[in-house]
């Protein structure tokens, strides 16, 4: 009796290769080299559309990535993984919202009890200031979730920006959930100064020019001295908000919640020491006093400010400066 041994088609083995390098070893030009090879073979098969796109966008071939997923999402099956994988790669280029809501919709309509893509899409409708769509997701979320702390705050922020007054007090939300912030600003590190750039900030250069109208400030600049021995940046995240003030300060301390922003910190040399830690504990802790103190758009993440201004004002010298910013609200009319 001969007995007939089934082969693993070709297609099978070289997926499974391409997995592996992308994964494990980061060599995306092969990755896009064995999902041509596969797609030669089964031109239908999805998940190698998929991961092309990936290794595209992974080399910086953000216009081939994005072509290659649009039509990866035109023939997307209703497979909750896949796409939930084309929604994050989607985000990746922000530039199809509509898109995306749609996409995450779907997944809510296979998977009514999927918290994560809830979520995303509360986060989608918050950014295009669809705040009453975002409400609705989040009370949905809520129902299976009640204590998810960050769609709480997403809501909040939307009651916020509708002046639902009663219903925010109601809801009981006192600050941005730590965990929130942290995951918000360590994607957001290696990106955040071009995209300032982009925005055109200046609040850490507006915040230096008031400073220096005091005459204190005003001397040591024509003199070319530092002023201050001790100065703490508080939420510094990339120093970005700390270059204005370094030529003024000897011993300066960086202070902030993402450790990735905080790597990028590093590379600018202006702290004596960078802390990662949330800021009304490094305050509550410091032994340290200080001359100076700067902020900049860091307290809408705080909430209520009596307790962190109070141990400001205890870690602040005699005669110290407390500078920070913070954001005009602007509340929808609906």
């Amino acid at each position: 009796m001969v007995e007939l041994q089934s082969k693993t088609p070709i297609w099978v083995s070289l997926m499974k290769e391409a997995c592996e390098l992308f994964d494990m070893e980061q060599r995306y030009g092969e990755v896009v080299f064995l999902c041509d090879e596969i797609l030669k073979h089964k031109p239908d098969h999805i998940r190698s559309k998929i991961l092309s796109a990936t290794a595209h966008a992974e080399l910086g071939e953000d216009d081939t990535a994005l072509l290659l997923l649009n039509r990866a999402i035109e023939e997307l099956p209703d497979k909750v993984d896949l796409i939930l994988h084309c929604c994050r790669l989607l985000k990746r280029f922000r530039k199809d919202d509509s898109r995306l809501i749609s996409m995450y919709a779907r997944v809510v309509e296979l998977t009514p009890s999927n918290v994560h893509a809830r979520y995303c899409l509360a986060k989608v409708y918050r950014r295009r200031s669809k705040f009453q769509e975002c409400i609705i997701c989040c009370d949905q979320l809520l129902a299976y979730d009640p204590n998810h702390e960050r769609a709480k705050y997403l809501k909040f922020s939307s009651l916020v920006a509708l002046g639902k007054d009663e219903e925010i007090k109601n809801l009981k939300v006192l600050k941005a959930p730590e965990e929130y912030v942290k995951k918000l600003y360590d994607s957001y590190a290696e990106k955040f100064d071009e995209h300032i750039k982009l925005l055109s900030y200046a609040t850490p250069t507006l915040l230096a020019e008031l400073l220096q109208k005091v005459p204190l400030v005003q001397n040591a600049l024509k003199e070319k001295v530092t002023i201050w021995d001790n100065g703490l940046d508080l939420g510094c995240g990339t120093g970005l908000s700390g270059v204005p003030f370094a030529q003024l300060i000897n011993n300066f301390y960086g202070v902030d919640l993402s450790q990735k922003m905080l790597d990028q910190a590093v590379t600018r040399g202006i702290y004596k020491t960078l802390t990662c830690c949330d800021a009304f504990d490094f305050l509550k802790s410091s032994s340290e006093c200080y001359d100076v103190i700067i902020s900049c758009d860091v307290f809408v993440y705080v909430g209520a400010l009596s307790n962190i201004t109070k141990e400001i004002f205890r870690v602040l010298k005699p005669g110290g400066i407390f500078a920070l910013s913070c954001e005009a609200l602007e509340r929808v009319e609906r």
